[in-house]
């Protein structure tokens, strides 16, 4: 993938152009993985529910983040 924004990415989070490009990709490709995935649930599941599991997901994401940046010291391993 080639872009004229990664440099600027890398360079506002310190990071190289190829790691930039890894985590673009990676992006890329749990888009196209999940996008038939979650088109399937839908048609089996009400998008209320999947919507409400989706948000529990982001939820539960961010209160690792938080925990992690706030208590790092006290997880197993140090992180």
């Amino acid at each position: 993938m080639d872009s004229l924004v990664l440099p600027s990415v890398a360079d506002q989070f310190d990071a190289t152009t190829p790691q930039v490009r890894r985590v673009v990709t990676g992006f890329l490709l749990t888009c196209a993985i999940g996008i038939p995935i979650f088109g399937r649930k839908a048609d089996r599941f009400s998008l209320r529910r999947l919507f409400i599991l989706a948000l529990a997901a982001f939820a539960n994401g961010n209160l690792i983040s938080v925990l992690r940046r706030s208590w790092w010291h006290w997880w197993p391993g140090g992180w």
